[in-house]
C-alpha cells in the first residue's frame, strides 16, 4: 500500500501535481490522507493523559491510533507538503504527532533507542517553493530524521521544484522540468545489462566486436600482445591502415582500425598506454586508455570489447605490480563509463595472459567490491570471473 500524505492547501496546488506525477509512477493501492480535512484533536493535557493511558493498556485499536496503523502498515510512504516559513504546513507536524505512538510505529530498545515498527521502506517528500533559499533542517530534513530514527525508513528522497515566486519566472517550465528530473532520477530504466569479466589467456583469442591492441605512439608492429594482433590480422593489411592515422599519439588515446583477417572480431582499437619506465605516475593515462576505448567502441556502435592488461609487460617499469595497477585502471574506466552512458549495454572482458598476471588481476577486481561478486571463479569452468551483471 501506498500512504499519501497531502499536507496541500491551496485546490490548484503546484506541490500536488508534483505529487502526482511522482505517484503516477509507482506501482500499488494509494490511500490518501488529506490532512486539510483532517479535525486533529487539540493536544492538550487531557489528550495526551488519555493516549497515555491507551498506549499503557495496549489499546492500539482504538480509533484514535487510526492514523499511526495505516502509517505503520505502509509500503512506501509520499509526503506532499509545499515549502512555508523554513519548514511546512502546521497540520502535517499535528499529523507526525498524532502518528508517533510508542508500541504502534516505534517502540524503545532497553539502553532508549528508538526501534522502529513500520513496514515501508522507502519515503518521498514532495515540495515546491517559491524562493530559492532552501534551508532543509527544519522541513526534510526533519522528516528524513524521523524516517530514519524512529519509523525505520532508510531509503528517503527529495523531490523539489523552487523559484515560483521569482520575478519572470515561467512556472509551467518550472514544474515540468522538476517532473522530468524526477523521472530521469529516479525511474528511468537504468543499464543492468553491462558486465566486466577477468578472463585468463590472450585477449586476441575472444570472441568480441572489439579487439584491444596495447599500442605504440607510433602505431607500429611491436612485441607481446601488439605483435600477435598485427600477425592475426595480416601485418601488411594492419599496418598500411595504421599509416593512414596521424602520428604520434598521446598516452591514453585510442584509435580504430578493421580487423582484417582477425575474424574473432570486427575492429580492433589501438590503445596508447603510459610508458611507466618514463613517468612512474601515469596512472591519469592507464585509466584514459581503458575509458577511452570504451568510448570510440560506443561511437562505432560495437558493445564488447576484449582487453590486454595495458602497460603491465614492459611498459610497467618498476611498478610493484604492473598487472594490478591496469585491471585497477580497467575496473574505474568500466564504472566511469557505465555511469556516464547509463543506457549503453556493454560487455568487458579483461584478458590476464598468465597464471600471475590473473591472479594479481582477480585481487584487484576483489577490492572493487563490485556487483555479483561472490561466484567470480570456478576452477573447473572456463575460467571466467563475472563480475558485474
Amino acid at each position: 500500500m501506498i500512504l499519501f500524505i497531502n499536507a496541500c492547501v491551496r485546490t490548484e496546488s503546484r506541490t500536488k501535481r508534483l505529487a502526482d506525477a511522482l505517484l503516477s509512477h509507482l506501482s500499488g493501492e494509494v490511500q490518501e490522507v488529506d490532512l486539510a480535512k483532517v479535525d486533529f484533536p487539540v493536544a492538550d493535557e487531557a489528550f495526551l493523559l488519555k493516549r497515555t493511558e491507551l498506549l499503557t493498556k495496549e489499546k492500539w485499536d482504538d480509533p484514535m491510533f487510526d492514523h499511526a496503523r495505516q502509517f505503520r502498515e505502509a509500503d512506501t510512504v509520499v509526503v506532499a507538503a509545499p515549502y512555508w516559513d523554513l519548514s511546512f504546513p502546521a497540520a502535517l507536524k499535528q499529523y507526525f504527532e498524532q502518528i508517533n505512538c510508542m508500541g504502534i510505529t516505534f517502540t524503545y530498545t532497553p539502553e532508549g533507542t528508538p526501534l522502529p515498527l513500520c513496514k515501508a521502506k522507502k519515503l518521498y517528500y514532495v515540495m515546491t517553493a517559491g524562493g530559492a533559499l532552501l534551508p532543509m533542517e527544519f522541513g526534510y530534513g526533519y522528516v528524513k530524521a524521523l524516517a530514519e530514527n524512529f519509523y525505520g525508513i532508510l531509503e528517503t528522497h527529495l523531490i523539489k521544484a523552487v523559484g515560483f515566486d521569482i520575478e519572470g519566472a515561467d512556472i509551467e517550465k518550472i514544474l515540468q522540468d522538476a517532473i522530468r528530473e524526477m523521472e530521469e532520477e529516479l525511474f528511468a530504466e537504468k543499464n543492468t545489462g553491462s558486465r566486466i569479466r577477468l578472463i585468463q589467456g590472450s585477449c586476441a583469442a575472444q570472441e568480441a566486436d572489439v579487439i584491444v591492441n596495447a599500442a605504440n605512439r607510433d602505431l607500429r608492429e611491436g612485441m607481446g600482445i601488439c605483435g600477435v594482433i598485427f600477425g592475426k590480422a595480416g601485418s601488411h593489411k594492419l599496418q598500411t591502415a595504421c599509416n593512414k592515422i596521424p602520428t604520434p599519439l598521446q598516452d591514453g588515446d585510442a584509435v580504430i582500425t578493421p580487423s582484417f583477417n582477425l575474424k574473432n572480431a570486427k575492429a580492433i582499437i589501438h590503445a596508447v598506454g603510459p610508458d611507466f619506465r618514463r613517468n612512474r605516475n601515469a596512472f591519469d593515462k592507464l585509466f584514459l586508455a581503458y575509458y577511452n576505448s570504451l568510448v570510440v567502441m560506443k561511437a562505432n556502435g560495437y558493445h564488447s570489447i576484449s582487453f590486454p592488461l595495458i602497460s603491465a609487460g614492459i611498459f610497467g617499469g618498476s611498478l610493484e605490480n604492473p598487472s594490478a595497477v591496469s585491471a585497477e585502471k580497467c575496473c574505474e574506466a568500466y564504472l566511469k563509463f557505465t555511469e556516464d552512458f547509463p543506457d549503453y549495454q556493454v560487455d568487458v572482458m579483461l584478458c590476464a595472459y598468465t597464471a600471475r598476471e590473473h591472479e594479481a588481476a582477480l585481487l584487484e577486481f576483489f577490492r572493487y567490491n563490485l556487483p555479483n561478486c561472490l561466484d567470480r571463479f570456478n576452477p573447473g569452468g572456463d575460467g571466467v570471473v563475472p563480475v558485474r551483471n
